[in-house]
Protein backbone atom coordinates (compact mmCIF):
# COMPACT_ATOMS: atom_id res chain seq x y z
CA UNK A 1 0.00 0.00 0.00
CA UNK A 2 2.81 2.52 0.31
CA UNK A 3 2.69 3.04 -2.93
CA UNK A 4 -0.98 5.18 -2.80
CA UNK A 5 -0.22 8.18 -1.66
CA UNK A 6 -3.60 8.37 0.54
CA UNK A 7 -5.57 5.84 2.57
CA UNK A 8 -9.19 7.27 3.49
CA UNK A 9 -10.36 5.56 6.47
CA UNK A 10 -14.27 5.26 7.84
CA UNK A 11 -15.26 3.75 10.67
CA UNK A 12 -18.92 3.05 10.95
CA UNK A 13 -21.48 3.29 13.83
CA UNK A 14 -24.50 4.00 15.15
CA UNK A 15 -24.25 7.42 13.32
CA UNK A 16 -25.50 7.73 9.64
CA UNK A 17 -23.46 8.42 6.39
CA UNK A 18 -24.49 11.74 5.45
CA UNK A 19 -24.15 13.95 1.85
CA UNK A 20 -21.69 15.66 3.35
CA UNK A 21 -19.22 13.27 3.82
CA UNK A 22 -19.80 11.97 0.40
CA UNK A 23 -19.25 15.55 -0.89
CA UNK A 24 -15.92 15.65 0.89
CA UNK A 25 -14.89 12.28 -0.07
CA UNK A 26 -15.67 13.28 -3.96
CA UNK A 27 -13.25 16.16 -3.87
CA UNK A 28 -9.99 14.20 -2.15
CA UNK A 29 -10.81 11.46 -5.33
CA UNK A 30 -7.74 10.71 -6.97
CA UNK A 31 -6.48 7.36 -9.19
CA UNK A 32 -3.82 6.83 -6.04
CA UNK A 33 -6.98 6.91 -3.08
CA UNK A 34 -8.63 3.75 -1.19
CA UNK A 35 -11.50 4.39 0.92
CA UNK A 36 -11.62 1.74 4.10
CA UNK A 37 -15.01 1.24 5.52
CA UNK A 38 -14.45 -0.47 9.19
CA UNK A 39 -17.05 -1.56 11.38
CA UNK A 40 -17.80 -4.00 13.66
CA UNK A 41 -19.58 -7.46 12.25
CA UNK A 42 -23.02 -6.37 10.70
CA UNK A 43 -23.32 -2.79 10.93
CA UNK A 44 -23.14 -2.70 7.21
CA UNK A 45 -19.46 -2.22 5.86
CA UNK A 46 -20.28 -4.34 2.68
CA UNK A 47 -23.38 -2.00 2.07
CA UNK A 48 -21.86 1.42 2.39
CA UNK A 49 -19.00 0.21 0.45
CA UNK A 50 -21.50 -0.57 -2.42
CA UNK A 51 -23.14 1.97 -2.20
CA UNK A 52 -20.38 4.57 -1.94
CA UNK A 53 -18.08 3.08 -5.15
CA UNK A 54 -21.61 3.90 -6.85
CA UNK A 55 -21.68 7.29 -5.89
CA UNK A 56 -18.70 8.17 -6.65
CA UNK A 57 -18.40 5.63 -9.79
CA UNK A 58 -15.26 3.83 -8.21
CA UNK A 59 -14.87 -0.62 -7.74
CA UNK A 60 -15.37 -1.81 -4.54
CA UNK A 61 -12.92 -4.75 -3.74
CA UNK A 62 -15.07 -7.15 -1.52
CA UNK A 63 -12.45 -8.92 0.46
CA UNK A 64 -14.40 -11.14 1.94
CA UNK A 65 -14.78 -12.60 -1.59
CA UNK A 66 -11.07 -13.28 -1.38
CA UNK A 67 -11.88 -15.70 1.37
CA UNK A 68 -14.29 -16.80 -0.42
CA UNK A 69 -12.42 -17.98 -3.08
CA UNK A 70 -9.92 -19.29 -0.97
CA UNK A 71 -12.00 -22.00 0.39
CA UNK A 72 -13.66 -22.99 -3.19
CA UNK A 73 -10.01 -23.29 -4.29
CA UNK A 74 -9.39 -25.22 -1.24
CA UNK A 75 -12.53 -27.60 -1.51
CA UNK A 76 -12.30 -27.57 -5.46
CA UNK A 77 -8.39 -29.27 -4.56
CA UNK A 78 -9.18 -30.90 -2.24
CA UNK A 79 -6.17 -29.92 0.26
CA UNK A 80 -5.53 -29.94 3.64
CA UNK A 81 -5.69 -27.03 5.60
CA UNK A 82 -1.93 -25.96 5.45
CA UNK A 83 0.52 -22.85 5.21
CA UNK A 84 1.91 -24.11 1.92
CA UNK A 85 -1.44 -24.93 0.73
CA UNK A 86 -2.96 -21.33 1.54
CA UNK A 87 0.32 -20.34 -0.45
CA UNK A 88 -0.55 -22.28 -2.87
CA UNK A 89 -4.13 -21.36 -3.32
CA UNK A 90 -3.58 -17.78 -2.93
CA UNK A 91 -0.88 -18.01 -5.81
CA UNK A 92 -3.58 -19.56 -8.11
CA UNK A 93 -6.09 -16.89 -7.49
CA UNK A 94 -6.09 -13.25 -9.49
CA UNK A 95 -7.51 -9.87 -8.90
CA UNK A 96 -7.69 -7.96 -11.89
CA UNK A 97 -9.84 -4.87 -12.94
CA UNK A 98 -13.00 -5.19 -15.90
CA UNK A 99 -13.79 -1.69 -16.71
CA UNK A 100 -15.11 -0.51 -13.08
CA UNK A 101 -15.31 -4.25 -11.79
CA UNK A 102 -12.46 -5.47 -9.51
CA UNK A 103 -13.40 -9.26 -10.30
CA UNK A 104 -11.53 -12.81 -8.76
CA UNK A 105 -10.32 -15.26 -11.40
CA UNK A 106 -9.30 -19.01 -10.98
CA UNK A 107 -7.20 -20.36 -13.85
CA UNK A 108 -10.08 -19.74 -16.55
CA UNK A 109 -12.92 -19.30 -14.28
CA UNK A 110 -13.91 -15.78 -13.42
CA UNK A 111 -16.22 -16.23 -9.77
CA UNK A 112 -19.29 -15.10 -10.07
CA UNK A 113 -21.72 -14.37 -6.68
CA UNK A 114 -23.75 -17.82 -7.08
CA UNK A 115 -19.79 -19.42 -6.86
CA UNK A 116 -18.90 -17.92 -3.83
CA UNK A 117 -22.01 -17.29 -1.98
CA UNK A 118 -23.91 -19.98 -1.14
CA UNK A 119 -24.16 -22.98 1.55
CA UNK A 120 -21.23 -25.20 0.46
CA UNK A 121 -18.83 -21.70 1.00
CA UNK A 122 -20.84 -20.37 4.14
CA UNK A 123 -20.32 -23.52 6.29
CA UNK A 124 -16.38 -23.46 5.39
CA UNK A 125 -14.95 -19.81 4.93
CA UNK A 126 -15.18 -19.11 8.81
CA UNK A 127 -12.58 -22.04 9.24
CA UNK A 128 -10.26 -21.14 6.80
CA UNK A 129 -10.54 -17.21 7.79
CA UNK A 130 -9.91 -17.85 11.36
CA UNK A 131 -6.68 -19.31 11.08
CA UNK A 132 -3.80 -16.79 12.00
CA UNK A 133 -1.30 -17.74 9.12
CA UNK A 134 -4.16 -17.83 6.73
CA UNK A 135 -4.95 -14.21 8.20
CA UNK A 136 -1.17 -13.13 7.12
CA UNK A 137 -1.29 -14.42 3.71
CA UNK A 138 -4.73 -12.62 3.40
CA UNK A 139 -3.08 -9.49 4.33
CA UNK A 140 -0.10 -10.22 1.87
CA UNK A 141 -2.29 -10.58 -1.17
CA UNK A 142 -4.08 -7.81 -0.86
CA UNK A 143 -1.63 -5.58 -0.38
CA UNK A 144 0.46 -7.12 -3.81
CA UNK A 145 -3.89 -6.48 -5.15
CA UNK A 146 -3.76 -3.36 -4.14
CA UNK A 147 -0.34 -2.37 -5.78
CA UNK A 148 0.39 -4.25 -8.61
CA UNK A 149 -3.35 -4.93 -9.81
CA UNK A 150 -5.99 -2.42 -9.41
CA UNK A 151 -4.78 0.67 -11.14
CA UNK A 152 -7.87 3.33 -9.88
CA UNK A 153 -9.09 4.35 -7.01
CA UNK A 154 -11.39 1.98 -5.15
CA UNK A 155 -13.71 1.34 -1.86
CA UNK A 156 -13.26 -1.73 0.11
CA UNK A 157 -14.86 -3.11 3.11
CA UNK A 158 -12.37 -3.45 5.56
CA UNK A 159 -12.96 -7.13 6.93
CA UNK A 160 -10.01 -8.89 9.01
CA UNK A 161 -7.83 -5.95 9.31
CA UNK A 162 -6.85 -5.90 6.13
Amino acid sequence: MAEYSRDIGIWLGKKAFNDNQIKDLKSKLTSDIIIRVYGLAGVGKGTLSSTLASTLGIPVFDSGKIWRALTYIYNDLALEDTLENTQLVFSKIDVFQDNTTIRIRYGNKIFQESDLKNAFIDARVFGYAAKEVNQQEFFKFNVKAYTQKINTAFVIDARGAN
